[in-house]
C-alpha cells in the first residue's frame, strides 16, 4: 500500500490520559504489522509515563511547551523531526496542528483523519464514519488503521509497569504503614475534563467510611495536584483517616499503586482507563459523559450511570441541578463492591461459613417471574433476618433458580440489573448480601443458549461450589433456607443443613415433603427471620458441644 519501505514511524498520540491508554490496542497493532521497524511517540509530558515500559515503542518524544511551546519553539520542533528521517507519522492526534507539523517535517507518508480541516495536509486521508463515532472509543484508533491492512477484532488493553516504580510504589505504601496483607481500595474523585465529571465529595467521604467499617480497607485518594482540593475535603468529611496521594505521585508511580488495588472507584477519568487496562475491578460512576463511548474497556468492571433526560450533555459545569449524579446514592455504589475478604479474613486464613439464600419466597415476595423491580416486596422482617447474619460474621449469599431468562421473560442483563436494585435496597435496610448467584438455565424450557441441563440449577450445587470458592466459605459450617423442595435437596447434597421456610411456596412445598415420605429440611421456619435466629441457637450450640 505504501510506496517505499518503511523504517521509522512517528505516532503523534494524544494529550489526554485516558485517550492514550485507549490508543495502546491501536499501536500494538502498529507494531505488529511492522516488526522490524523503529516506532517513536510524540507526547506531552503528563502522558508520557503510560509509554516508558511499552514494548511498543522505541522512543519518546516529549513535546513540552517550555521547549516547544513558542513559534521558535515549533521550528525546533519540526527541526528535531526531521533529524529521525522518519517515513511515516500516523497521527492518533485529531488536530490540525499534528498534521501540519508532520507536513512541515517532510515526512513523506502522513496518515490520519480527514478531518479539522487537515486533509490537504495528508497523504492518507482516512473518513471518519458515523459506524466508529458510535462504538467505544477504543475503535475511534483502531478504525483508522483498517485501510492499512489492519483488523483486529478483539483488542486488549494492557499497561506494563517497571521495577523501579513497582520498589517507588511499595515504598509508599510502607511508608503510610500499608502491609501486603492490606485490603487497598482506590478511590479517584477528581476529572481534569470538569466539574460535570465528579461524583459528591460528601459521598465520597461516606462511601469510604462504609468500606473501611465493613472490610478495614485501607483508602488512597487518587488524583493530581489540581485535584488536591477535592482530595482534602473528602479527607476531612471522613471519620476515618485516608491516605491522600493526590499529586504526591508521578504517573507511573500512580500505575504501580492503582495495581495494588483490589477496587477501584473512580469518575470518567484517564485514571479509569488505567485502572481497566491494569484488570482492576472498576466501578465508573458517570454523569455528563457516555459509557458507551468511553466507559473502562473490559468485562469485569461495572458502570453507575443514570441516564436523564440532559444526558450525556459532554459539558465541563452541569447548567442545571446535576441529576445525572444526585440520583446516584452512596448505597447504589456499595451494592456494585465486588466480594471482598472481611476483618480477620486476609490472606485467606480464616474463612467464614455462609447462610445460603433463596431469592424469591424467601427474602421477597414470589410474583411469578420478577422481570420489573416495580414488583419487587420484601418479606417482612426479611432484612432483620440479614443483618443478624452480617453481625454475626457469617456471609449471607442468595442462591437463586431464573429460568425467567431461560423462558424469555427476561434478558440476563435485566436480571442483573434486578439484583442490583434489589441488593441496593436491602442496603439502605442496612442489610448486606455478600454475594448473589443465578442460573438462567431450563433443561426444557424455551429455545435459546440459556435452555440446558446444567450443573448449577438447584437442587445441583454448582453455585455453592462457585459462591465457596469465589467467597472463601467454609461449607462445612454453612446452612441453606428457601421455600422449596429443591432448596432442602441442595443442602442434603453439598451436606450442610437446609431450613425451610413456610413463606412462598413453603407451606405446599412442606406437605408434599410429608405426603411423599421425603426427607425432611433440619428445621421448618415460620419464615426468614425465624429461619436464621434456629441458625444461631444452632451453632451456639454445637460450639458447646464442641468443648
Amino acid at each position: 500500500m505504501f510506496d517505499r519501505e518503511i523504517k521509522r514511524i512517528l505516532i503523534r498520540g494524544t494529550n489526554w490520559i485516558g485517550d492514550a491508554v485507549l490508543t495502546m490496542p491501536a499501536i500494538n497493532a502498529v507494531r505488529q504489522k511492522f516488526p522490524d521497524a523503529e516506532i517513536s511517540i510524540l507526547v506531552k509530558p503528563w502522558v508520557a509515563g503510560l509509554f516508558e515500559n511499552s514494548p511498543d515503542i522505541d522512543r519518546i518524544i516529549i513535546y513540552d511547551d517550555k521547549k516547544y511551546g513558542r513559534l521558535c519553539g515549533k521550528r525546533k520542533l519540526i527541526s528535531d523531526l526531521k533529524k529521525h528521517k522518519f517515513d511515516m507519522a500516523i497521527l492518533f492526534q485529531n488536530a490540525f496542528e499534528a498534521a501540519f507539523l508532520s507536513y512541515l517535517a517532510r515526512i513523506p507518508v502522513r496518515y490520519g483523519y480527514n478531518t479539522d480541516g487537515r486533509g490537504m495536509l495528508l497523504t492518507h486521508k482516512i473518513v471518519l464514519s458515523d459506524e466508529t463515532l458510535k462504538k467505544h472509543q477504543i475503535w475511534y484508533y483502531l478504525d483508522l488503521l483498517r485501510p492499512m491492512g489492519i483488523n483486529i477484532k478483539k483488542p486488549e488493553l494492557s499497561l506494563k509497569i517497571g521495577n523501579k516504580d513497582k520498589a517507588a510504589a511499595s515504598n509508599m505504601l510502607k511508608k503510610n504503614r500499608i502491609k501486603k496483607c492490606d485490603l487497598i481500595i482506590g478511590i479517584n474523585p477528581g476529572a481534569s475534563y470538569g466539574p460535570a465529571k465528579r461524583w459528591f465529595s460528601e459521598r465520597y467521604a461516606k462511601l469510604a467510611d462504609m468500606l473501611i467499617d465493613r472490610y478495614s480497607a485501607m483508602i488512597i485518594l487518587f488524583g493530581s495536584k489540581e485535584d488536591k482540593e477535592v482530595t482534602n475535603e473528602i479527607a476531612s468529611l471522613s471519620s476515618h483517616k485516608l491516605i491522600n496521594l493526590a499529586g504526591k505521585t508521578s504517573l507511573s508511580e500512580a500505575i504501580a499503586l492503582i495495581e495494588r488495588c483490589r477496587v477501584f472507584i473512580t469518575n470518567d477519568s484517564g485514571l479509569m482507563h488505567i485502572a481497566a487496562a491494569l484488570n482492576a475491578p472498576v466501578i465508573a460512576i458517570f454523569g455528563s459523559t457516555s459509557p458507551e463511548r468511553t466507559g473502562p474497556y473490559g468485562s469485569s468492571h461495572h458502570v453507575i450511570y443514570k441516564n436523564v433526560k440532559c444526558s450525556p450533555c459532554l459539558k465541563r459545569v452541569c447548567p442545571a441541578d446535576f441529576k445525572c449524579m444526585d440520583l446516584i446514592s452512596v448505597d447504589e455504589v456499595f451494592s456494585h463492591i465486588p466480594s471482598l475478604p472481611r476483618r480477620g479474613e486476609r490472606g485467606g486464613k480464616v474463612r467464614l461459613p455462609a447462610v445460603f439464600l433463596d431469592r424469591d419466597g424467601t427474602i421477597c415476595h414470589d410474583v411469578g417471574y420478577l422481570n420489573d423491580i416495580k414488583r419487587l416486596r420484601f418479606i417482612s422482617k426479611a432484612s432483620d433476618a440479614i443483618k443478624l447474619i452480617n453481625k454475626n460474621k457469617i456471609k449471607a449469599v442468595v442462591i437463586t433458580n431464573q429460568s425467567a431468562v431461560a423462558r424469555g421473560y427476561l434478558t440476563e442483563d435485566n436480571l442483573r440489573r434486578i439484583n442490583d436494585v434489589f441488593s441496593a435496597r436491602l442496603i439502605k435496610k442496612g442489610a448486606l448480601l455478600d454475594g448473589v448467584y443465578y442460573c438462567p438455565h431450563h433443561p426444557e424450557a424455551g429455545n435459546s443458549i440459556y435452555t440446558k441441563k446444567c450443573d448449577c440449577r438447584k437442587p445441583e450445587i454448582g453455585m455453592l461450589k462457585k459462591a465457596a470458592k469465589e467467597l472463601s466459605i467454609n461449607m462445612k459450617d454453612s446452612y441453606m433456607i428457601g421455600d422449596k423442595i429443591t432448596d432442602i435437596q441442595l443442602a442434603q447434597k453439598a451436606k450442610i443443613k437446609g431450613i425451610l421456610v413456610l413463606t412462598g411456596y413453603g407451606k405446599k412445598e412442606y406437605g408434599i415433603i410429608k405426603k411423599d415420605g421425603l426427607k425432611h429440611p433440619d428445621y421448618v421456619a415460620k419464615d426468614l427471620h425465624d429461619a436464621v435466629r434456629w441458625i444461631l441457637r444452632d451453632r451456639r450450640k454445637s460450639v458447646k458441644q464442641r468443648f
